[in-house]
């Protein structure tokens, strides 16, 4: 069985905290370059852990963001307020810091939520439909009643609507 942990940091996508214009780039690094010479990461890495500042989650081949692994190019971000950075992927540099707020990033956390709350009563509405054909039947005529009738095998059973 294989655990998953949850994450509690404030780079996760979740986090209602997240605000991606906190962030500054250092710089973009090919994280497996063919050469194999990582000095130039190395020596900024070193700057920043000079300055205080840690990685967050401990994971250089990792998307600090939303955490695909071994990703090959990746952003080196700083957040400053919490004395933090990560490395951001490509995919998420580009979708979810440029021209991201923190305002619009929890607008899309709020769509998704009633997406997923509307999702939820489609669900819901579909079963009822399977559990009681007549009623399917009935959401498309234009009189309920006369779409009960037509539909129930024995035309008494709509007389309490």
């Amino acid at each position: 069985m294989v655990a998953t942990a949850i994450r509690t940091d404030i780079h996760r996508p979740s986090a209602p905290e997240f605000d991606p214009e906190a962030y500054r780039l250092v710089d973009v690094y090919d994280l497996h370059p063919q050469s194999g010479d990582h000095r130039f990461l190395n020596e900024e890495l070193r700057k920043l852990e000079a300055q205080g500042l840690t990685l967050s989650g401990n994971v250089r081949a990792a998307c600090g963001h939303c955490g695909q692994t071994n990703i090959r190019y990746a952003a080196l971000l700083v957040r400053d307020d919490v004395r933090e950075f990560i490395f951001v992927g490509q995919d998420c540099l580009a979708g979810r810091f440029a021209g991201q707020t923190k305002a619009s990033f929890a607008k899309l956390r709020k769509d998704a939520e009633l997406d997923r709350a509307k999702q939820r009563v489609k669900a819901a509405w579909l079963a009822l439909c399977d559990a009681h054909p007549g009623l399917a039947y009935a959401s498309y005529a234009g009189d309920i009643i006369d779409a009960y009738v037509s539909a129930a095998s024995d035309p008494r059973d709509a007389a309490h609507l």
